[in-house]
Formats: C-alpha cells, sequence, structure tokens
C-alpha cells in the first residue's frame, strides 16, 4: 500500500486539511480498507476527497468527488 494515498479539503479526525489520510486507513477484509470517522462533520457546504494508486506497472489511478453536507 506505498502508493495509496487519500486527501481531503478538509480536516477528518484531526488530520488537517490536504495531509494524506491513507495510514490512517485498516484493512477491514482482502483488499477493502476502511477508515472510520471520529466525528462525522455535521455539515460541510462543500467537500473534496482525492483517491490515488499506482499499480506494479506505474499507471496511477485518480478519483476525485465534490460533495455538500447539509445538517439535519
Amino acid at each position: 500500500m506505498p502508493t495509496f494515498k487519500v486527501t481531503a479539503d478538509f480536516e477528518i479526525n484531526d488530520v488537517k486539511a490536504g495531509v494524506n489520510l491513507a495510514p490512517k486507513f485498516k484493512s477491514i477484509a482482502e483488499g477493502i480498507w476502511e477508515l472510520r470517522l471520529a466525528n462525522p462533520p455535521a455539515s460541510l457546504p462543500r467537500g473534496k476527497l482525492q483517491v490515488e494508486v499506482r499499480d506494479r506497472q506505474g499507471n496511477t489511478a485518480r478519483i476525485e468527488r465534490v460533495f455538500s453536507l447539509k445538517s439535519r
């Protein structure tokens, strides 16, 4: 998992925005990794998550998701 990288543009579990969250993930099954949120945000006008991983041939796959959360 040395090429696994996850960043957010907002703080998650006391990790500042832009810092790699990958070391915080735990393996829960073969090929499945999870990051439990200690304090999920109640609202977030705009949030962006980026996930990146490189395969053995050096190809990089990236996913970026933008979302918002409204408070109830």
